[in-house]
């Protein structure tokens, strides 16, 4: 994409704008493997039924917990769940290298609120990202090392919480996951499966091919970012900070509905089960992420009912509540050509 300055002689139109995105959404509806494609999507959906099932079973009990739900707890979640924008933008802000405003790093999160559920899944985010550091100043190849960083710092950021989180919310048995299931068939079984669905998800979308072209230009730009442990280590603590919050707003979120199987065994649940429904074509993992939680909830003993409640109010404050909010940051990042 080309690089576009903040000189004062640049004029910048909402279609200029949203180009890349829409080159990169043609992009991803190219599906070198469409058979495959179609098989994955398939047993997706069909997983995907059997796991939205109690919806539709329990509806009337599912809108009298709506109604009956702590709204105290429900308005804290919300407060809560704000500051991961404020603490995610300062992580964006310190390990950027170039001059990335605190303001305008938190904007460009709360944006991504509505991004998120206007372009592809995989998209609406980093694009995002990647389109306020080329504005900024980066490179092409700077611009995707940077977004390549933050990303990594996130991904850090779950790696340090699931050990000590397993740990702490009695190991995988609650899930019936036990030394004899991962030590058979059954473990490679499991792995097989992940294993074709990245490969469907990254061969449909087009980003092996991409990886490729640009792998050595990332890597010697994303090398350069992380050579400062100190920044790197900041940004990592405020990326932790960002992702407590998350936790504690699903935890309160539950128990505004009466859920309480412990606060470690819900960020546990979590942990797994948004990271697998966040694996789903539909932007924001809409649906995905529900049921995946939702049977997450149902596998450590918590009720249909609730369980659902419970992820319908989380998926609420978290997805979209912000929308409207996302909204107004993203227009005002494009009236002020930061994106």
């Amino acid at each position: 994409m080309k690089n576009i300055s903040t000189t004062s002689q640049d004029t910048l139109d909402t279609d200029k704008e949203l180009s890349w995105y829409s080159k990169e959404k043609s992009d991803k509806n190219k599906k070198p493997h469409g058979w495959l494609y179609k098989i994955g999507m398939g047993l997706l959906f069909v997983f995907l039924i059997y796991l939205l099932w109690p919806i539709v079973e329990n509806w009337p009990k599912i809108w009298s917990n709506l109604q009956q739900a702590n709204g105290s707890l429900v308005l804290l979640a919300i407060a809560i769940f704000s500051l991961t924008f404020a603490f995610t933008g300062l992580a964006m802000t310190v390990i950027a290298t170039k001059a990335m405003p605190f303001r305008q790093t938190s904007l460009i999160q709360l944006a991504m609120a509505f991004t998120y559920k206007v372009f592809p899944a995989g998209l609406g985010g980093p694009g995002l990202m990647y389109r306020y550091a080329t504005v900024a100043g980066y490179s092409t190849e700077a611009g995707l090392g940077y977004v390549g960083t933050v990303e990594l710092i996130y991904f850090s950021a779950w790696l340090l919480y699931f050990i000590p989180v397993v740990i702490l919310s009695g190991g995988l048995k609650p899930l019936g996951i036990s030394h004899d299931f991962t030590m058979g068939w059954k473990m490679f079984f499991i792995g097989a499966i992940v294993a074709i669905l990245a490969y469907v998800i990254l061969k449909a979308f087009g980003l092996v091919s991409k990886l490729k072209e640009k792998l050595n230009e990332v890597a010697n730009s994303f090398v350069s970012i992380i050579k400062s442990p100190g920044k790197s280590s900041v940004s990592l603590g405020l990326m932790i900070l960002s992702y407590s919050c998350t936790n504690v707003a699903f935890y309160i979120s539950l128990r505004a509905v009466g859920v309480d199987i412990g606060f470690w065994q819900t960020v546990f649940v979590y942990l797994i089960f948004n990271s697998i429904g966040s694996c789903g074509p539909a932007p924001g993992g809409i649906g995905t992420v529900e049921a995946a939680l939702i049977g997450g909830l149902m596998l450590v003993g918590v009720d249909a009912a609730a369980a659902t409640t419970g992820v319908m109010i989380f998926r609420g404050v978290s997805f979209w509540l912000p929308t409207l909010p996302g909204y107004l940051a993203f227009r005002y990042g494009i009236n002020h050509k930061f994106i």
